[in-house]
Parts: structure tokens; C-alpha cells; sequence
């Protein structure tokens, strides 16, 4: 950790303990709740009527994901830019934390910090299925085995060269498809199960638009629990057109699982997985089709071991 690092062990301010907070968690003992996100505002706070200092934010937090047991969200906005790239990354390197699954990220455009302390099985489960559908594009013969070698899936893995509106930011994203030798993903998974839609599609503007021209495509991937214990959800893939403007280029239900006869695919092209890094020789329009049905499978299975039903 760097002598700017902040540190987990200051404690020259009076810091709430994490007890105090009002955090939802989401028992996985017996089933998997949907977890409000705990929204605090970093704008005002009760003492002087002043922003939460760096030190005293990082050190809330970093108290919060080192005694966490459960699935927890928690959001702070009005995060100004020094601040939440300062305690965002502070924290991918406090020690303190790195037992604890979680994910942080700071959007400097919407001035947010958002941090998923141990997503579940069901929020994780387009990991498994990415990592095949990988395996089937070799097979298949769309890849070779050593243009395989040159894509490396990362997940949680911290993002900083963005550009703007969003220089300053920080991204761990959910999975990412990154060429050999490449700073920046090409395809990007963002997946929400208590996190809101809107809050997704934040992100998702996040690494398109400050992607700077890298990130060619987004998989956002929504799951919710409803009525009877069951799990709905969707995904939709998300690109930038000409203009530079965000574009949705379909939506497919995962579940319930759709009436239909023919199978559910996302289409990819060989350009959108591979961007700059593309072999030579190969032609980028080339396209490979994700099984949204190998999507549902993985997710099926994980919703019952959670003992719940698949919508």
C-alpha cells in the first residue's frame, strides 16, 4: 500500500462501528433473500454538517466487508471524485477485506460509491457459463485453441484508465473478457440481484462510454426474487452505435423460461470479442452465438440449491 493508501488501522477520528449501520443483510442458510440496497448519503453528515472525510469512509466500510458473514449492499452518493477513487482503491488493498468476497465501484459521473459484500451463488452463476461458452466457441471452431490462450476471463478485477465523463472512476466488474496484454475488457458481464436496474444500467454506461472505444459490448444480466419464492430474470446486451450513444441490441428472458422453438442466443461477433487484439487474418463479422439456454441451466440449478424455484 502506497504512503497516500488510507488505512484501516487510523483510528484518530470517532468512526461508527459497523453495528450502527443500517445494513440489510441476506441470509443464505436456509434461502436467498433479496437484499435492499442501504443508501447513505455522503453529502451531509451529523457532525458540523460536513462531507465523511476519506479516512472516516474508507474505515466504515472496510469494518463493514471485514465482519461481514452475509450477502450485503451498500451505496454512498455525493462521493466526490478524490474521495471515492482514493477509498475505492484503498480498499482493493486492505488486506483487512481481501478474505471477503465483494466488489467495489465508484462512478465519478454519478458521484457513487457502490460496494456488493459476498454476491450469492444465483448473482454469480453466468461465471460457469461464460467459461463454457468459451470452451464450445474452441470446439466449435470459431476460436482456435491458442486465439483461446489470448482471451483471459477476469472477475473483480479493479478498472481505472477510464476516460471521460468518467475519469477517476473505479470499476470491479462482475466478469470480463480481456485480450492478452490488453489494459481494458472487450466484453464486460454486469449482473444484479438485489441492485437496482437503473444502478445497472449506470454501470453499463460507465464501461461503454468511458471504455474509450474498448469495451465493444455489455451483457447485463438481471435476476429478481418474487412472490412463492421464485426467481425471475433477464439479460440484455448493450453496445455503442456510430454516434458514440449507448444502444440495446436485445433483450431475452431467462426466465420464466420462454414459449418458444427455436433456441435463445446472443450473438457475437468476433471484432466485439477480440477489439484491437483481433488475430490476423480473421475477419471480425464472424459470429459466435451464446446459449441463453446453457444460461438458464446454470441458473436453474443454482436457484434450487438455494431453495428456491426457478418463475
Amino acid at each position: 500500500m502506497s504512503d497516500s493508501s488510507l488505512s484501516a488501522s487510523d483510528s484518530s477520528s470517532s468512526v461508527p462501528d459497523s453495528s450502527s449501520m443500517s445494513i440489510s443483510d441476506d441470509s443464505c442458510s436456509n434461502q436467498v433473500k433479496q437484499t435492499p440496497i442501504t443508501r447513505q448519503s455522503n453529502r451531509k453528515n451529523t457532525e458540523n454538517n460536513q462531507k465523511l472525510p476519506a479516512q472516516k469512509l474508507f474505515i466504515q466500510i472496510s469494518r463493514t466487508i471485514a465482519a461481514a458473514t452475509e450477502h450485503q449492499l451498500l451505496t454512498y452518493e455525493g462521493v466526490d471524485s478524490e474521495t471515492g477513487f482514493s477509498v475505492a482503491n484503498s480498499l482493493d488493498e486492505d488486506r483487512r477485506v481481501e478474505a471477503v468476497g465483494h466488489r467495489v465501484s465508484y462512478n465519478s459521473y454519478t458521484q457513487t460509491l457502490h460496494i456488493n459484500i459476498m454476491p450469492n451463488f444465483i448473482h454469480d452463476c453466468y461465471q460457469p457459463w461464460l467459461l463454457k461458452e468459451i470452451k464450445i466457441m474452441e470446439r466449435s471452431g470459431f476460436i482456435t485453441a491458442a486465439e483461446s490462450d489470448l482471451l483471459e476471463i477476469y472477475s473483480g478485477t479493479t478498472i481505472t484508465n477510464f476516460g471521460p465523463p468518467y475519469i477517476n472512476s473505479s470499476k470491479q466488474p462482475d466478469q470480463a473478457i480481456v485480450p492478452q496484454d490488453k489494459d481494458i475488457p472487450t466484453v464486460i458481464v454486469e449482473a444484479g440481484w438485489s441492485e437496482s436496474v437503473p444502478k445497472l444500467h449506470q454501470d453499463t454506461s460507465l464501461w461503454l462510454k468511458g471504455g474509450a472505444g474498448f469495451v465493444q459490448v455489455v451483457l447485463l444480466i438481471k435476476w429478481t426474487k418474487i412472490i412463492g419464492k421464485r426467481v425471475k430474470a433477464f439479460v440484455e446486451v448493450y453496445n455503442l452505435d456510430l454516434a458514440g450513444n449507448k444502444r440495446l441490441l436485445q433483450t431475452e428472458t431467462i426466465l420464466p423460461t420462454p414459449i418458444t422453438t427455436t433456441a435463445q442466443v446472443i450473438t457475437i461477433t468476433r471484432g466485439q470479442l477480440f477489439g484491437s487484439a483481433i488475430p490476423a487474418g480473421r475477419n471480425p463479422d464472424d459470429t459466435f452465438d451464446l446459449s441463453v439456454d446453457n444460461l438458464r441451466t446454470v441458473a436453474i440449478r443454482r436457484i434450487r440449491k438455494a431453495r428456491l424455484f426457478p418463475a
